[in-house]
């Protein structure tokens, strides 16, 4: 099974990087807007799955399609995840 553990999307890659190791954990969901967060840290952890999801995925086709191309354009760091 699995285990949940809240982090807070404002961490900084130090604080995150003490999250996961001190969790133990092997997976991830991430908001698109923290995923340049998330690999800063990812190095250090043992961390092997990641979910990325964009803000206008539960949205609907056409205006969540909007949505993610305002929010990546404005928006994201750049950012590179494995996988």
């Amino acid at each position: 099974g699995f285990i949940a553990v809240n982090v807070n999307p404002l961490y900084t890659p130090r604080e995150l990087e003490h999250q996961l190791k001190d969790s133990g954990a092997l997976a991830i969901v991430v908001l698109e807007n923290f995923a340049s967060v998330l690999q800063q840290a990812l190095h250090k952890t043992q961390v092997k799955h990641m979910v990325v999801a964009s803000m206008g995925d539960m949205l609907g086709a056409l205006k969540g399609a909007i949505v993610n191309f305002v929010v990546r354009r404005k928006m994201l760091p750049a950012w590179s995840l494995p996988g």
